[in-house]
């Protein structure tokens, strides 16, 4: 789970939306590429990643189409459906929207992917590592990174193996 750096008024660069769009896809880029098998764990990662995706090209005008709000929030979801948003566009401006957010979600695919390939051995670890721990703080996460183990665990490996001889 990605946590804030910090409450910054819920402003967010398009660079930092990017940024977790190819977080979010991680998930099942490892899957494909560390098990040669896609399950349904990442569809919550999905919805969310085309939710940020959609935002960009419709409210913030971050996309080919421009500086154009073509969406504004007006009110509470009704029954979990996107009543809440106004809608003044044509068909054919619908279709250019989703080709917009396919193409960011594609463009993020792709680079965590290469990211995830980049990084096998590291990924690796650092699932093994959840597997034997269940949970890892991100200062661990550094620390495998930059050592490869975690040193807090190495005294009670030595514990237990002087308990046991």
């Amino acid at each position: 789970m990605m946590l804030p750096k910090d409450e910054h008024m819920n402003l967010a660069t398009k660079k930092e939306l990017i940024a977790q769009i190819t977080g979010l896809l991680g998930g099942r880029v490892s899957e494909e590429l560390l098990f040669g098998e896609i399950s349904t764990g990442a569809s919550d990662d999905f919805s969310r990643a085309t939710k940020i995706a959609r935002a960009m090209v419709t409210e913030y005008g971050m996309s080919d189409l421009g500086p154009v709000q073509l969406e504004t929030r007006q009110g509470n979801v009704f029954l979990g459906r996107d009543y809440d948003k106004a809608k003044n566009f044509s068909d054919q401006v619908a279709l250019e929207i989703d080709t917009e957010v396919r193409k960011i979600v594609d463009s993020c695919y792709k680079e965590a992917t290469k990211i995830i390939k980049e990084n096998k051995k590291l990924v690796t670890l650092i699932s093994d590592t959840l597997i034997e721990h269940e949970t890892i703080t991100k200062e661990e996460i550094d620390e495998l990174v930059t050592t490869g183990k975690l040193s807090k665990y190495d005294n009670v490996e030595e514990n237990i193996k002087e308990e046991t001889e």
